[in-house]
């Protein structure tokens, strides 16, 4: 049974390898790129949070002064 599994294993690498490792290049290649997109949307959305927030407070200040 083993002996037929990896015949077929073979044949499979034989049939689909250089797809298959195409597959897994391009899958990387995607897995890396949305990794980078979403770390640099983060950074984006803190950074303007940061913005908004520094400037409701300083509209805060100087409608409602101490």
């Amino acid at each position: 049974m083993r002996a037929e599994t990896g015949n077929v294993d073979k044949i499979r690498d034989i049939l689909f390898g250089t797809q298959m490792r195409d597959y897994e290049t391009r899958f990387a290649r995607l897995e890396e790129t949305v990794s980078k997109e979403t770390t640099e949307m983060r950074e984006t959305s803190r950074r303007r949070f940061d913005q908004l927030s520094s400037t409701s407070s300083a509209n805060s200040r100087h409608w409602n002064p101490a």
